[in-house]
């Protein structure tokens, strides 16, 4: 925080130029932000605002600048500050904000000043701004914003609503939907005088009063039923109770995140039952990786009910889902529209359930620049969290520092290593074994498992037999593989594999794996787990599960001939790639197990006492 570094002067210089400056609405940030400026708005901006992603106008996005601009900054400077002390000299552009919720409500012309001081004589009589009471205030007491909107009605006859500003849902949500604003009174004037010019038709008419409960009165506007409420209400419609937990994943393919998302709902049915949890899926209906989870676990999928639904209305269906089944937390997996919806919603959910989330990694664009959920979703969503789970301390310890993350919000940033597979003691190859050592590669072929790197190490290790399993929506990555393959006859390729249980594993000596980036991979722990030696990359936080007693960690700057000696020293020398495959055992047995990994679920973090908790 920059007041906390460099002091009340350094704040002082901020304020004047905040003020001299148009860019800073002080008017605006305390309607767009109500329950969070009880200090001066300057200073709220500068001690927690900017950190938490928020926009100083309408005219400046914060997050867009610090995304464009500052995303490899590591002293992470407040957006605005750095425009006006810097980018604005360097020709850096700005651009404006999203309308915010007090933006909505004034533009949508249902909010009335005068009205309301009229309706409400003690918030005349208080000198709040009429605006900034509604939205601070007069929404959660049913105060209506004005003669063409009833909160009272509206809550009444749409339940759901409930817990959420009213007028906020009816502008963007319930309006499409044919909900109704105001009692149709008309309507019901219209329809009185139908039944009366035929009640003598049935006695039963006579009795009646059609208009005594308006609010639970079916009405029909004639307008189409909103594809969102569809979806929703199939969804709905598939589950036997509400869930406790939700898991949202983009879909469930046979990638790391996706097993992790599969060790999630195994803990929750473990300790909550078999139908606690729903898994969904956001993105599309890959289920290719459905078999590692616990069998009948609820699953459903936006794109199997409606394919051509667009991101907004995945967005808007998890935020929906949320605020009606109510479990008592979530967690994001990996899902765009989960993100997006906390980052566009957060406020309100938080108020029907605990939200939690996982990251793993950054990812590096062909520059070289970060980016990723971690760095797009991460500042502007951690107010609302209960918690963030990584696989590894390094990418957790990186964003702090990167952030500034105060101390209060770090303390909901957790290490959750994932757990191992059961173990199978390693093998020590035998002195008169005289076969050719076999290498295995598996995984993604991808740009992040360093390709370029092992067709490197592939070309110049005529000593080895190279087996590399995995599947490619890269076709040059395959192409250059499928090159060397064919020129080298000690290279195979073998396409793709569901399970890294089903590889012929006792017939390699060791597992290399290479990557230019990473969090803590699972293979990784599959690998170790089946008691092969690994020569690995050291990269993002692979070097807390591999180093020189549990295997052979390569530095990035030994290149191609550092894994082609670590791959000659594993081979050589059988004895020792024993002893650091038993060690690396140790170690998952102390660290990756499962028992370990429930504890921390349910215990951490410590102020929420974890996704598991009660």
């Amino acid at each position: 925080m920059v007041t906390k570094v460099l002091g009340a002067s350094y704040y002082l210089i901020a304020s004047i130029l905040f003020r001299r400056s148009s860019l800073f609405d002080a008017q605006w940030y305390e309607l767009a932000y109500p329950a969070l400026t009880k200090r001066d708005s300057i200073h709220h901006y500068l001690t927690k605002g900017a950190t938490l992603g928020y926009n100083p106008s309408r005219l400046f996005d914060s997050q867009a600048y610090q995304k464009r601009y500052l995303a490899n900054s590591p002293s992470s400077p407040d957006p605005l500050l750095h425009y006006l002390l810097i980018g604005r000299w360097r020709g850096f552009q700005k651009q404006p904000a999203e309308p915010s919720d007090a933006d909505i409500i004034r533009d949508s012309g249902f909010f009335n000043d005068d009205w309301y001081y009229a309706a409400y004589p003690d918030v005349f009589a208080s000198r709040i701004p009429a605006l900034r009471h509604f939205m601070t205030f007069g929404w959660r007491e049913n105060r209506s914003p004005g003669p063409e909107f009833n909160s009272t009605w509206y809550l009444n006859r749409y339940p759901h609503v409930i817990g959420q500003n009213p007028l906020l849902h009816f502008i963007k949500h319930g309006r499409g939907e044919g909900y109704l604003a105001t009692p149709p009174t008309v309507d019901l004037d219209s329809a009185r005088k139908v039944i009366e010019e035929v009640e003598d038709l049935d006695p039963e008419f006579y009795a009646a009063n059609y208009g005594q409960d308006i609010a639970n009165l079916e009405i029909s506007t004639s307008m189409p039923r909103h594809r969102i409420a569809l979806v929703f209400e199939k969804i709905i419609s598939r589950l036997n109770k509400p869930p406790k937990i939700i898991v949202f994943v983009p879909w469930l393919k046979r990638g790391g995140a996706d097993l992790l998302a599969c060790h999630v709902a195994r803990a929750c049915v473990e300790t909550f039952g078999l139908h606690s949890i729903l898994v969904v899926l956001t993105d599309n209906d890959d289920r290719s990786g459905e078999h590692r989870l616990p069998d009948g676990v609820n699953v459903v999928s936006f794109s199997a009910i409606a394919p051509d639904l667009d991101e907004s209305a995945r967005v808007e269906l998890v935020e929906a889902l949320v605020r009606s089944l109510q479990p008592s937390a979530i967690i994001n997996v990996n899902s765009r529209q989960c993100w997006e919806a906390i980052r566009r919603h957060g406020h309100r959910m938080v108020q029907f359930a605990q939200l939690y989330a996982m990251l793993f990694c950054p990812d590096y664009d062909s520059q070289g620049r970060r980016f990723g959920y971690s760095y797009e979703f991460l500042r502007p969503c951690l107010q609302f969290l209960a918690g963030v789970y990584f696989d590894n301390t390094t990418h957790l310890e990186d964003l702090k520092e990167q952030f500034a993350i105060p101390p209060d919000l770090q303390d909901r940033l957790v290490c959750l290593l994932q757990p191992a597979p059961p173990l199978i003691p390693p093998r020590l190859r035998e002195d008169g074994d005289t076969r050719r050592p076999n290498i295995l590669w598996a995984g993604r072929i991808t740009r992040q498992k360093n390709i370029r790197l092992l067709l490197e190490i592939l070309q110049n290790a005529q000593q080895f037999d190279f087996h590399i399993w995995g599947d490619t929506d890269d076709p040059t990555l395959m192409a250059a593989l499928d090159d060397v393959a064919r020129s080298r006859d000690y290279v195979f390729l073998n396409g793709k594999f569901d399970r890294f249980e089903d590889l012929p594993l006792p017939s390699y000596d060791v597992f290399l794996y290479t990557s230019l980036w990473d969090g803590l991979p699972n293979v990784l722990l599959e690998a170790a787990a089946s008691g092969l030696p690994i020569v690995a990359s050291e990269s993002g936080g692979i070097a807390e599960l591999v180093n020189d007693t549990t295997g052979w960690l390569v530095p990035p700057s030994h290149q191609a001939p550092g894994f082609i000696a670590a791959l000659r020293e594993a081979t050589d020398n059988p004895e020792t790639a024993y002893l650091r495959a038993t060690a690396m055992q140790r170690r998952l047995i102390e660290h990756h197990n499962w028992k370990s990994y429930k504890t921390v679920l349910t215990q951490q973090p410590s102020a929420t006492g974890g996704l598991l908790h009660g």
